[in-house]
């Protein structure tokens, strides 16, 4: 019988072998094809993003998966004061908070029941971003909450 896939688990392992752009991105592709990825999605994100008629420096912004801060970073330079950003591994988190030291970073599965009393259930967003994590969840009722949970 086959162990159960954890995510958690996964994701921890491959930030603390390799905490960058590569650690997050398509691994078997290189270096060099996901710095060409990233710069291409920024691109994008800050047209959309600007598009969209919102004033960034007013604005509160939740982003669920923040890895390496890629999107973090890019919100902030749209303007966006503080950032929250959610991860699922004490890597990411770690990492982020001693990158972004204005923003709050916590560690949580966006797939799991939150609890009703959590700060980020209270707390109200202009945006929620979720860029490149949501089709790593497999499990439908876990995708399901995750919806609920941005929501």
């Amino acid at each position: 019988m086959t162990d159960p896939f954890r995510v958690r688990d996964y994701w921890e392992s491959r930030l603390r072998q390799s905490y960058s752009l590569q650690g997050v991105g398509y691994q078997r592709l290189g270096t060099q094809y996901n710095k060409w990825m990233y710069r291409l999605r920024a691109r994008v994100f800050q047209r959309v993003a600007r598009g969209l008629g919102v004033d960034w420096p007013a604005a509160r912004v939740l982003d669920v998966g923040s890895g390496t801060g890629f999107y973090v970073d890019q919100w902030h330079q749209l303007g966006v004061p503080k950032v929250t950003g959610v991860d699922i591994t004490s890597v990411a988190v770690q990492e982020l908070a001693r990158r972004f030291p204005r923003d709050e970073f916590v560690q949580l599965d966006v797939g799991k029941k939150l609890a009703n009393d959590s700060r980020l259930v209270t707390r109200d967003y202009a945006a929620v971003s979720a860029k490149d994590v949501l089709f790593h969840i497999v499990d439908d009722a876990e995708y399901q909450e995750a919806f609920r949970n941005m929501a």
